[in-house]
């Protein structure tokens, strides 16, 4: 009984230290307004020594673990230990993310914390909160943090990017730090307790793009996310559209990070000498392909909070005409050359046949159009608007059906793409094309990739090409093929694409607005049509060409020619009194051209 209450007693005293230790714990939470970070010893000599990580993810981390520093401008020290020697310099990527933080350079001290330069440096900072990550955990990182604890500082040690012999070490590295107060956490989690909140700033616009290039795994659902909003799954986070929109359109903003980005790059250049090509320039500028240059308007306008990204438009002519559809005719031309015969021979025809239309809409095609020669992108564009008739039955009738259909929808995307007019019905219209013409594209794809193998070769057409077979297969893997989404876009936001286009259309010559002022004898319709018409003089007067000045259906001016040799069939919209209900056109074959005084 006395053992009973004894046992009791030390139960209740357990329970009640127990409660009084976890009402005694504190969250020390990291604050990014009160934190530093530090690079300890991620020496490339060094790296070889941390087998407890894969190599590959471990690099990243230790990048990561720099640019943490970057997005949540936190005081940055670097510190190496004889780093002329085996162990190594640091890579050049973290010495290019931080080319204005300091930088100790240890001769032989082990501990960090034993190199007075390095201890006046932390305590220089004013920071009471510490980021560490070293190479090894149980040396350089375990060392440092317990040093910088027993010196009254909070201390966080950076698992991911800390490494050493092997996993038992590096446990029992963390064990003992845990033991002194050091708090261990993955990248993610500081990441994370620095944020705090993805409404904040450093927020999701920051730290989205951060987790895609170094933490994958959370990349990727971000991309997944991103495309659920896209396709309407979910919808934006209330008051956050703006900023997701750019997250998820992945749009370069004019920002802070991107001037200190590009301070740091033409330190690199123009002050410490680096190589413009170097894998510093490239790791802080190639994932914006940005240049070391600055921008104008980004000196002059940024203040306004202009952002000059949003002055590059795509190009529908570099793009499309000079880019996906050329790729495509040229693709096609490889089949007909791996079928062999006289296909060839019959599409030059076939072309040579196409009568001009209009005054500059269709032109005359050499004898010789699939070798290509001296076309400028209206002939690329004159050959897509007459591919249809062209390509078709050259083909087996499989083949044919994928390429007719491929032909319609390029056409049909390209008209939508030039439309100088658009309402809500053509957006629509466009919208429905981009997305036909990246499935009949694949169909294209696997169409061609069955063919097995094409031929390419210096010229087609006259029969003595010079070819060599072997497989080739089409690339849809191109920017200019991805861009096409861009197009909806833009028109939406900056108007139709004759606004930004490369591509400048006269619509009037001087020499036909001459003739437009000197214009035609208008007669009046009630004088036309009486019974009975008298001819002044009894004379008629015959003329070779008729030009006939109308608007378009975006007003503007236009000019169309009407000549008996070379542009005899016409056609028109019927009279609207046509009551037959056969067509809406007229059709006609001009003989001759009059015109009288009546």
């Amino acid at each position: 009984m006395q053992f009973t209450n004894t046992f009791t007693k030390l139960f209740l005293v357990l329970i009640v230290g127990l409660c009084s230790q976890t009402l005694a714990f504190t969250y020390d939470r990291l604050d990014k307004t009160n934190a530093m970070l530090l690079v300890v010893d991620h020496q490339e000599g060094l790296f070889q020594m941390a087998r407890d990580q894969v190599p590959s993810a471990y690099k990243s981390s230790i990048l990561a673990h720099a640019a943490l520093a970057k997005v949540f401008s936190l005081p940055t020290i670097l510190t190496t230990s004889a780093d002329t020697g085996p162990n190594g310099p640091l890579p050049e990527e973290i010495v290019a993310m931080h080319p204005n933080s300091t930088f100790i350079h240890r001769q032989g001290e082990v501990n960090a914390w034993d190199n007075a330069e390095f201890q006046d440096a932390v305590k220089g900072t004013g920071k009471k909160q510490v980021v560490l990550a070293g190479i090894t955990t149980d040396v350089c990182t375990s060392f440092l943090a317990l040093s910088l604890v027993e010196a009254g500082f909070s201390v966080f040690a950076n698992a991911d990017a800390s490494g050493t012999f092997n996993v038992r070490t590096a446990d029992d590295a963390n064990d003992r730090m845990r033991a002194a107060g050091v708090q261990i956490l993955s990248t993610f989690a500081v990441a994370c307790e620095l944020m705090r909140d993805w409404r904040a700033t450093p927020g999701q616009v920051e730290l989205l793009p951060f987790f895609d290039t170094y933490l994958p795994e959370y990349g990727f659902l971000t991309r997944a996310h991103d495309a659920a909003v896209l396709n309407g799954t979910v919808s934006a986070f209330h008051g956050q559209h703006k900023r997701i929109l750019l997250t998820i359109l992945k749009i370069r903003q004019d920002n802070e990070q991107m001037w200190f980005d590009l301070r740091s790059a033409r330190r690199w250049v123009y002050e410490l000498g680096g190589s413009v090509v170097g894998a510093p320039i490239k790791h802080i500028l190639d994932a914006f392909s940005a240049v070391p240059t600055n921008n104008a308007f980004s000196v002059r306008l940024a203040k306004f909070g202009f952002n000059f990204y949003t002055m590059f438009a795509p190009d529908l002519l570099h793009e499309f005409e000079l880019g996906v559809w050329k790729a495509t005719f040229i693709h096609l031309l490889r089949i007909l050359c791996a079928i062999g015969s006289d296909v060839i021979q019959t599409l030059n025809k076939r072309f040579r046949q196409v009568s001009t239309f209009g005054r500059d809409t269709i032109r005359w095609f050499s004898s010789n159009t699939s070798a290509m020669k001296k076309l400028a992108a209206r002939d690329w564009e004159d050959i897509l608007q007459c591919a249809i008739p062209v390509f078709e039955g050259l083909l087996s009738p499989e083949c044919d059906a994928i390429v007719q259909d491929l032909l319609f929808v390029l056409a049909s995307w390209h008209v939508y793409a030039k439309l100088r007019i658009h309402t809500d019905t053509t957006l629509a219209y466009f919208e429905t094309s981009t997305a036909m013409l990246g499935q009949v594209l694949r169909r294209f794809k696997n169409m061609a990739k069955k063919n097995g193998k094409s031929t390419t070769g210096t010229s087609t057409g006259t029969g003595n090409a010079k070819t060599s077979v072997r497989r080739k297969k089409f690339n849809m893997a191109t920017y200019k093929l991805h861009s096409r989404g861009d197009y909806l876009m833009y028109v939406q936001f900056f108007g139709t694409s004759d606004n930004y286009s490369t591509q400048v259309a006269n619509i009037v010559e001087m020499r036909q607005f001459r003739i437009f002022c000197q214009g035609l004898k208008i007669i009046s319709l009630r004088d036309f049509f009486i019974w009975n018409t008298a001819i002044s003089n009894n004379r008629m007067y015959r003329h070779k060409v008729l030009r006939i000045n109308y608007t378009t259906y975006d007003v503007r001016r236009a000019q169309d020619s009407l000549n008996p040799r070379t542009h005899s069939d016409i056609m028109m919209l019927a009279h609207e009194d046509n009551d037959n209900g056969r067509s809406q056109y007229w059709y006609a074959h001009i003989v001759r051209l009059f015109h009288v005084w009546a």
